[in-house]
């Protein structure tokens, strides 16, 4: 079944500096059928991709409302649409070597975006107290059986964490300033936030911009760069490391 939505959400200042100093850079062409969660949608209007030149980051526009794209994920089966394999097999050397220094025995782990808990597999068997937010109900029978404690939203996460997990998602986030407030607020003294996302310096961003593969998924509208990320209040960047999303690219 094909879901018909109007992706009327437009945002005429930039969604993560709040700058009025935007422009528009090319219309977006997502694959065909257009595919959001696990739902096949037909949108009504043409996505587009704009840059902030104040703080360099890139967003979408025409995009489905906030809410509707709630309502998708939670109806969603998310681990049809992503994958479901053990992090040792489906991510790079680079991000397992980081996971496995950073999950000591003992720590609190929260994943957001958890899908059916792969990371959150990782931190177990390495002793870590571990929960996860995920959207789609139909992974939260997988998490409980996994022993992992879950959360349907991020706003009803009740304690602190020593690690958050902000795997492939903070390019879904409507609101990036309030997210980040979010997490820090749920973060231990010392803890860490680990984000992994698209880089829109890399020479192919730079390269394709609007044709960038990475721009042309419904679900991914927000694209923050390097400088924004060391402007965020409340946090200092520790390191950066240069690798791909997953095994197969």
């Amino acid at each position: 079944m094909i879901e018909r939505v109007d992706n009327v959400c437009r945002r005429l200042f930039c969604p993560l500096c709040n700058s009025s100093d935007v422009y528009y850079v090319g219309d977006l062409k997502y694959s065909s059928p257009v595919q959001f969660s696990s739902h096949v949608i037909s949108l009504n209007r043409t996505p587009e991709l704009w840059k902030c030149n104040t703080c360099s980051s890139w967003y979408s526009n025409n995009i489905l409302p906030e809410n509707i794209a709630a309502d998708l994920y939670a109806r969603g089966v998310s681990g049809d649409r992503w994958s479901q394999e053990p992090v040792a097999a489906g991510k790079s050397k680079v991000i397992v070597d980081l996971l496995s220094d950073i999950f000591d025995k003992g720590k609190s782990v929260l994943d957001i975006g958890c899908n059916t808990g792969s990371v959150l597999d990782l931190a177990k068997k390495k002793g870590c107290i571990t929960a996860g937010v995920e959207f789609s109900t139909a992974c939260h029978g997988q998490l409980r059986n996994k022993g992992h404690k879950y959360f349907p939203d991020l706003k009803e996460v009740d304690s602190k964490y020593d690690v958050i997990i902000a795997f492939d998602i903070i390019e879904h986030i409507y609101n990036m300033p309030l997210f980040l407030e979010a997490c820090n607020k749920i973060l231990s003294e010392a803890g860490v936030i680990l984000i992994l996302t698209g880089d829109i310096n890399s020479l192919s961003a730079r390269l394709c911009r609007s044709k960038w593969w990475y721009v042309n998924y419904p679900e991914n509208i927000t694209f923050p760069s390097k400088k924004y990320i060391h402007s965020i209040a409340g946090y200092k960047v520790r390191k950066w490391s240069k690798t791909y999303a997953a095994v197969k690219f």
